[in-house]
């Protein structure tokens, strides 16, 4: 899963500032796909993750001279990412409960379930950090010291979020089954 990143000779002529974009494009066309794909599958909507990926990718233009200097610029990518799409997502639930108790009444679940894939219902279920640490390891196959260094957490508390995770999920199969 390691961040490939060709580094090119430049010309005497060209300016470090020019090099430093002419990098940063080669990075966000490596990772920006990547990216994506595992910011809709923590979120569940394609939308925000694409919005939270272009904010962190601005973020990271920005702090280029950092970022890119890092061993693996792309983990600091989707860890931003993954924090403005959680905050994003925490803005827009106390909205949704806001308007919930304006109107007095409650969410159709029944709808809701109907709507989504199982898939979707399932990670609805777990906590945006064990669903970052199971949508992480399992869905997009990063180790388990990777998502560490992503969650800034220590692999025991990473282990914890998924075998936590794996018990809500299981669970949910097995009452599916009985159903």
């Amino acid at each position: 899963m390691e961040c490939a990143m060709s580094y090119i000779e430049f010309p005497r002529s060209v300016t470090r500032a020019q090099q430093a974009e002419v990098e940063f494009d080669q990075f966000f066309d490596a990772t920006l796909d990547r990216t994506i794909a595992l910011l809709t599958l923590i979120t569940r909507d394609v939308h925000a993750a694409e919005d939270a990926a272009q904010e962190a990718y601005a973020r990271a233009y920005q702090r280029w001279g950092h970022v890119g200097a890092m061993d693996r610029p792309d983990l600091w990518v989707v860890r931003v990412g993954t924090n403005i799409a959680i905050n994003l997502w925490k803005k827009h639930s106390r909205e949704k409960n806001l308007d919930q108790e304006t109107a007095g009444r409650q969410p159709d679940m029944d709808g809701l379930i109907a709507d989504e894939q199982w898939v979707s219902w399932g990670l609805d279920t777990l906590s945006p950090s064990q669903r970052r640490a199971f949508v992480m390891h399992h869905a997009q196959g990063w180790s388990i010291p990777d998502v560490a260094i992503d969650m800034k957490a220590t692999e025991s508390t990473v282990r914890t979020h998924l075998q936590r995770a794996r018990e809500k999920l299981r669970a949910l199969l097995s009452t599916d089954k009985t159903s």
